[in-house]
């Protein structure tokens, strides 16, 4: 197995909680070097790591591979293009550069000589997002219509000694944790068409931002569903982490993803039930509103559809998924499909079963996505036959 070793560049907050723990526990990375300008912090748990005084010193190892940036957000640029040109390959904390232009450079810098240049988004595996994207790509709520987003803190004083209440090596929450709410927001549901923002600095005495709210307008992947990210130091009472509304129910989520605490309580990440809820924790912190299923097989009978001349990609029929309803083993019985034009799609969503299905087709005829359909006749020509696993299957 191929050990892949690695520099931290720094070892402060993120180094010790969000780098250096996840590092050590994988067995693909060896931690070899960390950057500490005047302390040895770090031996104390990892004392096979080689301390060193400064940036450039770790960069000129030629034994290190990787190199992870977690230096001040003002640093980001200038340190991924040194070790770049150093050859090593590179990830950097969040938020990735201070300007567009110097993100787009060192992806041209990191393309040049061939080495992977990447950010460091942790919060794609929170335990919650997680669970939302499961509810979204099953479809538990129906059509998805709102999705929100919160990360509530309170903090009603600036806190001192801290380069990110100053504003002068970067900081501002936006940067800090819109970030993290951007990228799952862009996971789950693309790039926006535009984005309305309201940013402001709310504390008294405050330097950088510590409120944002922004909206998605049209993502995408899902133009018609309302995205919301919102973010305050000035929040007492925490609103939901997460607020999903659907055409069948919604799912609210108070609290925090555990990873952060347990890490500052010094846990690592290779102990067994890492991230997860009690029973209790998400009694308490999670609320569904979806309507019962039941288990009986609903039946639709003597279904009668002509005239299907769907051109291009388009989808010529409903079985991808009955409008307003959960898929739960339907059966579709009886199916007469006429005129099925070159272009069209027939297909099914899981849970449905399609039986006897007569289908008259022109020129070339549709492409058929049957994965669980019997008694298919055809009569006519197929453009072609994908993932097709009925059976009885017949040709005229």
């Amino acid at each position: 197995m191929e050990i892949i070793k690695v520099g931290l560049a720094a070892y402060g907050m993120s180094g010790q909680v969000f780098h250096a723990p996840f590092i050590s526990t994988n067995p693909h990375f060896e931690l070899c070097k960390i950057v500490e300008r005047s302390k040895e912090l770090s031996k104390e748990r990892y004392p096979d790591a080689t301390i060193v005084r400064s940036f450039e010193e770790l960069i000129k190892d030629p034994a290190i591979e990787l190199i992870v940036v977690n230096t001040p957000d003002s640093t980001h640029y200038e340190y991924a293009r040194l070790a770049l040109e150093a050859g090593k390959h590179v990830i950097v904390e969040k938020p990735f550069t201070s300007t567009t232009e110097e993100g787009e450079e060192l992806i041209a810098l990191a393309a040049e000589k061939g080495l992977m240049l990447s950010v460091y988004q942790n919060r794609r595996w929170d335990a919650d997002f997680q669970t939302v994207q499961e509810i979204i790509s099953k479809g538990l709520l129906g059509r998805l219509v709102e999705y929100e987003s919160t990360f509530a803190r309170y903090r009603n004083f600036i806190k001192p000694n801290t380069w990110k209440e100053t504003g002068e090596s970067g900081g501002g929450l936006t940067y800090n944790l819109g970030s993290h709410l951007i990228d799952q927001a862009i996971r789950l549901f693309g790039m926006p068409e535009a984005v309305f923002a309201d940013i402001a600095t709310m504390r008294t005495h405050g330097k950088v931002d510590d409120y944002f709210m922004i909206r998605f307008l049209r993502p995408s992947l899902a133009p018609d569903v309302r995205v919301m990210l919102k973010a305050s130091y000035l929040m007492r009472e925490a609103e939901p982490r997460f607020v999903l509304h659907g055409t069948l129910g919604s799912y609210v989520k108070h609290g925090v993803d555990k990873q952060e605490a347990a890490l500052l309580r010094g846990e690592m990440p290779d102990q067994p039930h890492w991230g997860e809820e009690t029973e209790e924790e998400r009694a308490a912190n999670t609320k569904t509103d979806l309507p019962p299923v039941t288990e009986e097989t609903p039946a639709f009978k003597d279904i009668h559809i002509t005239n299907v001349n769907c051109k291009g990609s388009g989808r010529a029929m409903f079985f991808n998924g009955l409008p307003e309803m959960p898929i739960r083993n339907i059966t579709v019985k009886n199916v007469v499909i006429t005129n099925a034009a070159e272009g069209a799609v027939i297909s099914q969503a899981d849970g449905v079963t399609l039986d006897n299905i007569y289908i008259e087709t022109q020129s070339n005829g549709p492409t058929l996505q049957m994965k669980n359909a019997k008694n298919i006749r055809i009569d006519g020509k197929l453009h072609k036959q994908v993932d097709a696993q009925g059976t009885n299957l017949t040709l005229k």
